[in-house]
């Protein structure tokens, strides 16, 4: 007595297993021309103009430059402590005008 069940499954499976085969290398020779393989998705690609080059520069520089500059902060320090430390009103009230124009109206 034989108790097997054929759905057809085995024989649809295989055929689209041999269906999804491409030649070895095609699809990645598509892509890398810009062209989509058959069911693949197209590459994604991003040209950085010359500004941002630049800005992406700045950003590098920016995130070497030390945090605090000990020497300075020991100068005030110093500077306090012996009194001399002298406070320029008109280069604060300088910086306070230019700020206030940086700020949206």
């Amino acid at each position: 007595m034989n108790n097997s069940i054929d759905t057809g499954l085995d024989k649809g499976v295989l055929r689209l297993s041999e269906q999804s085969k491409t030649a070895p290398g095609k699809a990645h020779a598509d892509i890398t021309k810009g062209k989509d393989a058959p069911g693949s998705r197209p590459v994604d690609q991003l040209e950085l103009t010359d500004k941002a080059r630049s800005l992406k520069a700045i950003e590098e520089r920016i995130r070497s430059a030390p945090d605090v500059d000990n020497q300075r902060i020991a100068e005030l320090k110093q500077a306090l402590k012996d009194g001399t430390y002298e406070v320029n009103p008109e280069r604060i009230a300088d910086k306070l005008l230019a700020l206030d124009d940086l700020l949206p109206k």
